[in-house]
């Protein structure tokens, strides 16, 4: 009996393509939305069931509705928490497990807008979850930096708080210069995030 292998979630491919391998994660830009059923598309699938690891741990493993040896589906529990996650199939009773595949449940990380209320820095968007990390550009004597992101521990350097999954906010770091600055959010595992959209850009008093 075969190894179980991914090659697309609801219909959508994984990547990385030719374009991105820099990232090296096998992930798909498909939402996995809570209580609504989840299409599987690969090869090798035999009596299998589906791991949906999550930011509250791993929601399966879940058994398919619809199977053969190239797509299933399942149910995905509506109470899986939004953000990052990642599927994978298990053959039973061999237990050989296909790749996991980085998917994000719930919404798409973005960033639509950012303002500046004293000291708060206010960011709307989507998908913002409990293990969102925000990367702020920004000016220190005239060169540009990074003043969020993540330190060499893995933790995140700003301290969010998380209003919801439409809105978070920070305190400004000290030491930034006033003018341009930008905010990019980011879901772990660090392959999806709301990009270099015009949205991100504001200015600091």
């Amino acid at each position: 009996m075969g190894v179980p292998s991914v090659t697309s979630v609801n219909g959508v491919a994984l990547s990385p393509s030719s374009s991105d391998l820099a990232i090296g994660a096998a992930h798909v830009a498909a939402l996995v939305e809570p209580g609504r059923s989840l299409a599987i598309g690969g090869d090798g699938f035999s009596n299998a069931v589906v791991n949906l690891f999550t930011a509250g741990g791993n929601a399966g493993p879940l058994d398919p509705t619809n199977q053969t040896a190239t797509s299933l589906e399942v149910d995905v529990p509506p109470q899986v928490p939004a953000g990052p996650g990642a599927v994978q199939v298990v053959n039973v009773p061999s237990f050989l497990a296909s790749n996991a595949v980085s998917v994000p449940i719930g919404a798409l990380v973005t960033v639509t807008g950012v303002s500046v209320v004293g000291d708060t820095i206010i960011v709307t968007g989507t998908g913002f979850c409990d293990l969102t990390v925000i990367d702020l550009f920004a000016h220190v004597g005239g060169v540009v930096v990074n003043a969020g992101g993540l330190n060499d521990d893995g933790s995140a350097v700003l301290a969010l708080t998380i209003d919801g999954p439409t809105q978070l906010h920070f305190v400004r770091p000290p030491g930034l210069d006033p003018g341009p600055a930008f905010v990019a959010a980011i879901n772990p595992p660090f392959i999806a995030g709301s990009g270099n959209g015009p949205a991100g850009a504001f200015v600091l008093p």
